[in-house]
Formats: C-alpha cells, structure tokens, sequence
C-alpha cells in the first residue's frame, strides 16, 4: 500500500514511512486482530481511549484511504511497516527484494561446505534435484551442507 503507484492517499503512505511500531488491536470482534500504525488514533484505541464500535478502522475508513485524514481511521499496516524507509515505485522494491535475495544466498552459499565439483549432471543426479527446477542455461551452481556428516541439502542458483 505505500509504493509510489498505491491509490491510497499521500499521508497513508507517509504514516507507514514514519512508523516507528504497529499494534495489534481487536477492534470489535473478539479474537478478531488487525495491525496498525501506532500514530495517535492507534494508540488512543490500542489504550482504550476510543471505541472503535467494531468498525476495524474505528472510523470511517474511505476518509483515511482517500482524502488522508489519519485523524478519523486508523492505518491498518503490516507488522514490517517499520522497516519501510521511503516511499518507492513497484519496481524498485521488486529490485531491492531480489538484490538482498542473491545477496543472502551468496552469504549462505559461503556457509556451506566447498561447491560441488564433480559434472553438473552428476551433482544434479546425486543430489535427487528435480531438473524442473532449473532453468535451461548451465550457470546454476550448486553447493550442498552437510549436518552431522551426511548432506542435508544443497542450494540451486
């Protein structure tokens, strides 16, 4: 909800960058959570101040979405809403999602034990890889770990 091309209203997008914590409330219905943004309205309900009077936004929730008065509904968000620092397009968050992606299988691969250095089809065939998992070019590699001395398992990229 807060990329670039959201439909939601610029302050929406601004609390989740500025939120520091989300709540998990029951607006109403009993064992029935929502997370918001810990802005006033959130904390006011979260404390009891407000009733939300079983509306999940506790209040009119178009005038939040639309015209960005965060004063008259809460801001319902995921519980990673404090890791957003900006507001970015659609394909900049694919692109930094997919960047730290290799980067931690780099990491990872780095924890195992040495590559595999026998033929492709080999490792492949001996680590019981479905073929359909690669993709039709040979630059995959594969490193296998092991627990307790037997492989466990093995990392494709």
């Amino acid at each position: 909800m807060s990329s670039a091309e959201s439909p939601v209203h610029a302050n929406w997008k601004q609390a989740i960058v500025d939120c520091n914590v989300t709540l998990n409330i029951e607006p109403g219905t009993p064992g029935i959570g929502m997370r918001v943004d810990g802005n006033e309205l959130g904390e006011a309900v979260f404390r009891g101040d407000v009733d939300p009077a079983g509306n999940p936004y506790a209040g009119p929730f178009l005038e939040a979405f639309e015209d960005g008065r965060l004063d008259k509904a809460m801001v319902g968000c995921g519980e990673s809403a404090s890791l957003i620092g900006s507001v970015k397009t659609v394909r900049e968050i694919i692109d930094d999602t997919v960047s730290v992606f290799w980067h931690e299988i780099e990491r990872l691969a780095r924890c195992c034990t040495s590559p595999c250095t026998a033929s492709w089809s080999s490792c492949v065939d001996a680590f019981g890889i479905p073929r359909s998992l690669l993709g039709p070019d040979a630059k995959h590699r594969i490193v296998h770990y092991k627990l307790r001395g037997r492989v466990a398992g093995w990392i494709v990229w």
